[in-house]
């Protein structure tokens, strides 16, 4: 899988589609489905999303009855895990210290925001 988990905003939508699909779907299916929401692309658009997705490493690809079928090669929650460790590491050095900070932007937490997150810290053990 490529090391930039971040996608742009119509990658991750054309991802979030096939997830709730939740099975493999064709280029013509997915076109009509986006078409039907006012997206309005052409095949030649959603394909080329579909073929940096794949070479990626997020989607799948399998030929069937002279269609391309296309599927998930990572799942929403192992994304969301590695997408979060992405942007801890990029941006905040790994320090989930420093993630909380600008989190919590400089805010005070009141003693049941510091009680939950003390729970939550020692759920872990």
């Amino acid at each position: 899988m490529h090391n930039n988990i971040l996608l742009t905003e119509t990658e991750y939508e054309i991802l979030q589609k096939i997830w709730k699909l939740n099975r493999k779907v064709t280029s013509k299916e997915l076109l009509g489905i986006f078409n039907e929401e006012g997206k309005n692309w052409k095949i030649q658009t959603l394909n080329t999303f579909l073929s940096k997705l794949a070479e990626e490493g997020y989607l799948k690809i399998g030929l069937e009855s002279r269609s391309y079928l296309y599927w998930p090669a990572i799942d929403e929650v192992l994304f969301a895990k590695k997408n979060a460790e992405k942007i801890l590491s990029d941006m905040y050095g790994g320090s989930l210290e420093r993630f909380l900070s600008a989190l919590a932007g400089g805010r005070k937490m009141s003693q049941k925001q510091k009680n939950d997150l003390e729970d939550w810290v020692n759920g872990w053990n």
